[in-house]
């Protein structure tokens, strides 16, 4: 199987419509692509219900897990899945981006394609971007990563070299240091 794999809040500003919508269509296309979704929030009953009405057999839902887990979690699936609702990416940064970053998993984001978040995927070749709305466009990407997984295992490793290299504790803690001796003087 191929992962798509999504850990968090099961919320509204994910855009879960959309992700429903192109799962239902790639479940026609390509048998072997699958979604597993882990988390809680105030979606997933509404979740829940569409994929048993609708008969959705490629997405799975599994509970919340403890954050310990994350290294773990973030390491599921052939891509990592982040997700805000356009507008709302404009002026938020999901934190998740950077721990999956740091587990080396591309990143599949769906976004506001002028955020940061995407300039960084882009920008490093850390995954794949798109904005929301266009099924279409969301399927043929999922079956382009999904046909050419060879390149997925480099976009992991510049995931986890941006990380590094810009996240790692030694280097903010620096930042927030010399941050402070700034201010002090």
């Amino acid at each position: 199987k191929f992962i798509v794999s999504y850990a968090g809040d099961i919320c509204l500003f994910q855009g879960w419509d959309f992700i429903i919508e192109t799962a239902k269509k790639l479940q026609t296309l390509n048998s072997d692509i699958h979604f597993d979704i882990i988390g809680n929030g105030s979606y997933k009953e509404t979740f829940e219900k569409r994929i048993k009405d609708e008969n959705i057999t490629n997405i799975s839902l599994y509970p919340i897990q403890p954050a310990s887990r994350l290294p773990e979690i973030y390491s599921i699936g052939d891509l990592e899945l982040v997700s805000i609702e356009s507008g709302v990416s404009k002026i938020a940064l999901p934190s998740k981006t950077f721990v999956i970053m740091a587990t080396g998993s591309p990143i599949l984001s769906i976004v506001d394609q002028t955020s940061d978040v995407a300039s960084i995927i882009k920008e490093e070749n850390a995954g794949y971007t798109i904005g929301h709305g266009d099924v279409d466009a969301l399927v043929d990407l999922i079956q382009n990563a999904y046909k050419n997984r060879d390149n997925l295992a480099q976009m992991g490793k510049n995931a986890r070299k941006y990380a590094e290299n810009n996240f790692a504790r030694k280097l903010q803690t620096k930042k927030y240091y010399d941050e402070l001796k700034s201010v002090i003087k």
